[in-house]
């Protein structure tokens, strides 16, 4: 009797420390700065119509010109199965030094082509809202900051 009682105990004390990784494994991808699904700070202040067209987001701090190519491929990688709309807010903002942010974003088809992509967006706060189209296919966000300063990049991704 004992023996299984203290087995319910190192289950249940299992199963809390297995709900404590996950939430903690949860904060971890929210502060990597890419979500497939959900902004939570920035989701809710959004309009009810708009967060159920929000497909996803990410963002970037301190981005500096030195760090190259940067994608989403390992974070936010999505799969449109028939051809469909989206449209892209973003909000790019000097990181420190004045300079005005310079930024070329593009969205990659997985197998390796270069779908669509808005070259040299230049200038601080939102920048005019990118409307494109995807056919089938997975495909992930890239990004390079072409200026001569670090910037803070914040992009959500919305169904058309």
């Amino acid at each position: 009797m004992k023996i299984s009682k203290f087995f319910s105990a190192l289950l249940v004390t299992a199963s809390l420390l297995g709900a404590t990784q996950s939430a903690s494994a949860a904060e971890e991808v929210i502060k990597s700065g890419f979500g497939g699904t959900s902004q939570p700070i920035a989701a809710e202040s959004l309009s009810k119509s708009v967060q159920s067209q929000l497909h996803g987001w990410f963002y970037h701090n301190n981005l500096s010109p030195q760090a190259g190519l940067q994608t989403t491929y390992n974070f936010y990688k999505f799969t449109v199965t028939y051809g469909s709309s989206y449209y892209i807010d973003i909000n790019q903002t000097a990181a420190g030094d004045g300079s005005t942010p310079n930024v070329t974003y593009l969205v990659f088809k997985e197998n390796g082509s270069n779908n669509v992509g808005w070259p040299n967006l230049t200038g601080n706060g939102y920048m005019p809202r990118q409307y494109f189209y995807l056919e089938p296919g997975t495909y992930y966000f890239g990004y390079i900051n072409n200026g001569p300063g670090l910037v803070n990049i914040n992009a959500n991704v919305y169904y058309n």
